[in-house]
């Protein structure tokens, strides 16, 4: 491997704004590109900042949502939404290039202050509005992931995909979607701890009018269909867990597939556990 070249670039104080009797936090994001054939340096360092920035909003911010859109197969806007809008300031922000194997990687590092009780009044404005923006019934054992602020919890019970769609949404969360190659990974490392008996899980996506289409409306742009699917064998997906030993050269660990709504159309998964998922 070639030796980094490293430069340092210090962007410097964007700005500071002192806030006069008032609680202040100071938080650090950090984010990594890699530059692509198209991009300028000024792009890559762009997108940098951006991630650095969206990964300090999430740790200053209570989460609310995410927005993507994908056109293409291709990421064209990927943003989260979080009370600190208003009350966050950009007060430092550094740029570290390294070239790794002829790819220059940009790191970005963003540090922000808040007001501490402007954020609280947006808060309780919006609780009054639109009520509580947690789910009371989220599980204590229930894994965040750090992308989305979401949380994400395998329940070890065998269901059809109606009754596991019911059980998520009767705890105020969904049957899981999985919308980017970060969230695929996430959930594939949750599968590979898994130490249950099912290798069948329901994914919250079914066909209509030939169409996959996720239960929460998100775009149906990121896929991971095993090889050779999905080949009509139903409209309701699931994902691959770890198989029995008899059948592990034939699933494919992580991909999904389409099956029917009991899990019934491959003669052996007749049961499926499934993955709930809380958006707050």
């Amino acid at each position: 491997m070639k030796k980094f070249l490293t430069a340092l670039f210090i962007v410097g104080s964007l700005f500071f704004m002192s806030v006069a009797n008032a609680e202040t936090e100071t938080y650090t994001g950090e984010g990594k590109a890699t530059m692509s054939e198209a991009e300028t340096q000024e792009q890559i360092i762009e997108r940098a900042k951006t991630y650095a920035l969206r990964n300090a909003r999430e740790k200053a911010g209570v989460y609310i949502r995410s927005r993507s859109e994908l056109r293409d197969l291709e990421l064209v806007e990927d943003d989260i939404i979080t009370m600190t809008a208003g009350v966050l300031k950009i007060t430092d922000t550094q740029i570290e290039k390294t070239l790794v194997n002829d790819a220059i990687q940009v790191f970005g590092t963003v540090t922000v202050i808040i007001d501490s009780d402007e954020l609280k009044r947006n808060i309780d404005d919006f609780i009054n509005s639109h009520g509580n923006i947690h789910a009371e019934n989220i599980p204590a054992a229930a894994v965040k992931f750090n992308y989305n602020g979401h949380r994400y919890k395998i329940i070890d019970t065998g269901l059809t995909w109606n009754d596991a769609k019911t059980y998520c949404e009767n705890r105020g969360g969904h049957l899981v979607t999985i919308t980017s190659g970060m969230e695929q990974a996430f959930i594939a490392d949750l599968l590979r701890n898994y130490k249950g008996r099912y290798f069948g899980f329901w994914l919250g996506a079914e066909k209509v009018s030939g169409e996959w289409k996720w239960v929460t409306g998100e775009n149906f742009g990121y896929m991971n269909f095993a090889p050779g699917e999905p080949n009509n064998s139903g409209n309701y997906l699931q994902i691959y867990g770890k198989p029995p030993i008899e059948y592990e050269n034939y699933y494919t660990f992580s991909y999904w597939d389409d099956t029917s709504p009991d899990g019934t159309n491959s003669g052996v998964l007749t049961e499926h556990a499934f993955i709930c998922e809380w958006d707050a």
